[in-house]
């Protein structure tokens, strides 16, 4: 008897137990859980616009026209050293001395051969008719007696023994290579290699002669070379993050496939510094207003082409991609701006 009514009082408190789960938490036995909202898909609009692909490279930001002038035919007669040297940053013309080597003047003149040989009585050749046409300009033949042509005469001589006196040069009536060194008129020093009282050797780089305007040089990679012509407008950013604005001026492709390019600066600074850093960009576009969408909107189909799905309805929409850029892609299809697109 004893067994039995424990038996009762255990069933009655398991059953008071199950009683107070269904009481108090009824949905954890006989309800659902209840369903999680579904995520909102990320969505964007067809939109219209111009597709523009921007590109940089490395340049400088140069005087133009730079040319290194050299020492050339020094003779053997012991160390040649520099006396004199005109100052960089200052501007040369044409009957100016660039520097003395040995106290003989190196003069600059107005011409485009450069001086390849010594010059002397009865020597023929376009280099003595620059050479004329440069001294009778500076005034060395006041009587008019020589005659302008391709032959080194008596007279030429002359002029040139009044040319040599004026310049502080031994008077030989002859001109060394070295005497002279040819260039456009209006010539800027820019970095100057040596300086007075040392010793060089033939050949040495003495200075650099440039014109009085900038420019920008930089070199464009094979895969860029189609962004750039003659005439393109490039921006070049100096390192105090001055922007100026330039002119492609010319192009030339490198050994390597690339593009060694030149661009006139439209509104140059008056900058002292004769070379600095430039970081070069440019854009070309590839579409103007073109109808696109996001680049994630483009769903590939297993036969290989393209389609966009609407987020208003769901309906998937064939596609043909054309041009991209910075995420964007061009298409054509029905759709049109304004229309909303899945674009995760």
């Amino acid at each position: 008897m004893r067994m039995a009514r424990r038996l009762f009082f255990l069933a009655l408190v398991i059953g008071a137990a199950i009683v107070a789960v269904v009481v108090f938490e009824p949905l954890s036995l006989f309800d659902d859980e209840p369903a999680p909202e579904a995520a909102e898909r990320e969505s964007s609009l067809v939109t219209t616009q111009s597709l523009v692909t921007e590109f940089t490279a490395d340049g400088s930001f140069v005087h133009d026209g730079a040319a290194t002038a050299y020492a050339s035919t020094l003779g053997p007669s012991g160390p040649a050293v520099i006396t004199a040297v005109v100052a960089e940053g200052s501007v040369a013309n044409a009957g100016d001395v660039l520097w003395e080597i040995g106290f003989e003047p190196t003069v600059l003149l107005v011409g485009s051969e450069p001086s390849h040989r010594d010059l002397g009585r009865d020597d023929v050749g376009s280099d003595v008719l620059q050479l004329e046409l440069n001294l009778v300009a500076l005034g060395f033949d006041p009587d008019g007696t020589v005659t302008i042509d391709e032959t080194y005469t008596y007279n030429t001589s002359l002029m040139v023994e009044r040319w040599q006196e004026a310049a502080g040069a031994e008077v030989t009536g002859a001109v060394a290579q070295g005497a002279v060194v040819y260039a456009p008129p209006d010539r800027r020093v820019g970095a100057v290699d040596v300086i007075v009282g040392a010793t060089i050797t033939d050949g040495q780089a003495i200075l650099e002669l440039t014109g009085q305007n900038r420019e920008v040089v930089f070199e464009v990679s094979s895969a860029d070379r189609e962004t750039l012509e003659i005439g393109a407008a490039v921006v070049a950013r100096l390192p105090d993050r001055t922007e100026l604005s330039a002119t492609v001026t010319t192009t030339t492709v490198t050994e390597t496939g690339g593009l060694a390019v030149v661009a006139s600066i439209e509104d140059s600074p008056d900058l002292a510094a004769d070379n600095l850093p430039a970081t070069m960009t440019w854009s070309t576009t590839l579409a103007t207003d073109a109808v696109t969408v996001p680049e994630s909107a483009l769903l590939r189909l297993d036969t290989g082409g393209y389609v966009v799905e609407r987020a208003d309805n769901g309906a998937l929409v064939p596609v043909e991609p054309g041009a991209s850029s910075n995420g964007w892609v061009e298409i054509t299809s029905t759709l049109t701006p304004g229309d909303p697109v899945i674009a995760p």
